[in-house]
C-alpha cells in the first residue's frame, strides 16, 4: 500500500490530485469546525470563505517574506562549507597499529606493508 501511494506521489498529476483532495478535506474540516462554533450554516462559513478579501500590503508581505526566507536559505547553502578529512602521518600510524592488533588477535599470517 505504501508503495502504491509513493508511486502515485511520484507521478506529476497524482500528487497533485492529492494534495487537492488534503487541502480540500482540511477546508471541509474548518468550515465545518467554525459552522459548529458559530451557529452558523456551512454554506454561510464557505460563501465568507469564498469572499474573503486580502489587502495587497499583506500580500506583498507574505511574499516579500518567503522572497527573504528563499535568498537566506540560498546563501547559507552555498557558504556551507563540507567538512574536509585530512590523512595525516599520525592518523596512519593509528591504522598500522589498529591492523597489527587485528591480526595478531585473529592469528592472521604477517605480511608486510610497503
Amino acid at each position: 500500500m505504501r508503495d502504491k501511494i509513493k508511486k502515485i506521489w511520484k507521478d506529476p498529476v497524482g500528487s497533485k490530485l492529492i494534495s487537492a483532495g488534503i487541502i480540500g478535506l482540511l477546508s471541509i474540516i474548518y468550515l465545518t469546525l467554525k459552522s459548529l462554533y458559530n451557529d452558523q450554516s456551512f454554506i454561510d462559513n464557505l460563501k465568507g470563505l469564498i469572499n474573503y478579501q486580502v489587502s495587497i500590503l499583506n500580500l506583498i508581505f507574505v511574499f516579500s517574506g518567503i522572497l527573504i526566507v528563499w535568498i537566506i536559505w540560498i546563501v547559507i547553502k552555498k557558504n556551507r562549507k563540507p567538512k574536509s578529512a585530512e590523512y595525516t602521518e599520525s592518523h596512519k600510524v593509528l591504522d598500522f597499529e589498529l591492523l597489527e592488533k587485528i591480526k595478531t588477535e585473529h592469528n592472521y599470517p604477517k605480511v608486510v606493508i610497503l
